[in-house]
């Protein structure tokens, strides 16, 4: 069968552009933070403004959101938790070492994929986690000893790779439309975030009236905007890849990352990040090309 008639070739290919987009996400939540909504406020923000852009969604089904009940609410709770959690992570360490951290979830996602889906760990899939984990390996830098945690945003990222490869599965198994997974996403990280936000010393420092009047407020309400297609896509897709792959494709997001804060911050990027991003495009098409062998990706879900 050609690729493009394989019923997981559009989510994949969905998956693999909302991760480019979302490896320039940083860049737009640096500069808010650096211009008024220091730390969690800026987290805190974005999903606010996401939840009130889905106002009329809410509103005109949220007979459908209550009829998901506690199902649709664990979902929300985890997906949107873990990436409230990793864009908190940002804020707190270098783009690489948060994009590298989180995307071990390669290795969450294979697992919880066995264990929860009953999925065949073959050897195609064993191959393309191991390139995958090589690259980040190589762009990590082996002298420097395992991609473990050295500070607070690495904590949180690490947290956040593995709660999101539950959440992968959970998207996987879920029979809600894509509208209310979004709509349950934004609140509960919005939740998250407020709590995040309670919890680090930034509640003491609030936006002032200069920090809404300049752009870093005007920005946040754009990146909403514009990310809000992105986050249904990924969802979207996510409902209808296997965990294992949905966290190799997301791995693009680590090669546009590195890349752009190779451009404009002082993280170097040379040939090591060079050999690391190849090793991770390779495990996207490694993956993306092996014959589907779960029930959900042949589209029978």
């Amino acid at each position: 069968m050609p690729l493009s008639n394989r019923p997981d070739f559009i989510p994949s290919i969905t998956l693999l552009v909302s991760a480019s987009v979302w490896g320039l996400f940083w860049l737009p939540l640096r500069y808010v933070s650096d211009n008024g909504f220091a730390g969690a406020w800026s987290t805190v923000g974005y999903f606010f403004i996401s939840c009130l852009l889905l106002t009329p969604f809410i509103v005109l089904r949220w007979r459908k959101l209550r009829a998901g009940g506690v199902a649709l609410l664990l979902t929300g709770l985890f997906s949107g938790g873990a990436i409230a959690l990793y864009i908190l992570s940002f804020l707190f360490t270098s783009v690489t070492n948060a994009l590298l951290i989180f995307y071990v979830t390669p290795v969450w996602s294979t697992l919880l994929g066995r264990l929860c889906l009953g999925e065949t760990i073959t050897g195609n899939r064993l191959f393309a986690v191991g390139l995958g984990l090589a690259g980040l390996w190589v762009i990590l830098g082996s002298e420097d000893g395992l991609p473990i945690p050295r500070n607070v945003g690495d904590v949180i990222a690490l947290i956040a790779g593995i709660i999101w490869a539950y959440a992968a599965v959970r998207l996987n198994q879920s029979k809600a439309h894509a509208i209310e997974w979004v709509t349950m996403f934004m609140l509960c990280a919005f939740g998250v975030s407020v709590v995040c936000l309670i919890l680090t010393p930034e509640i003491m420092q609030p936006p002032t009236r200069e920090s809404f009047a300049q752009s870093g407020f005007f920005l946040l309400c754009a990146l909403a905007a514009v990310a809000l297609p992105f986050n249904f896509a990924i969802l979207w897709a996510t409902n209808r890849l296997s965990p294992g792959r949905v966290g190799l494709l997301m791995l693009l997001e680590v090669v546009v990352g590195i890349s752009v804060a190779a451009v404009v911050t002082d993280e170097a990027y040379g040939l090591p990040e060079a050999v690391g991003t190849a090793l991770i495009l390779c495990a996207a098409v490694v993956d993306i090309v092996r014959t589907p062998d779960t029930a959900s990706e042949r589209g029978t879900q």
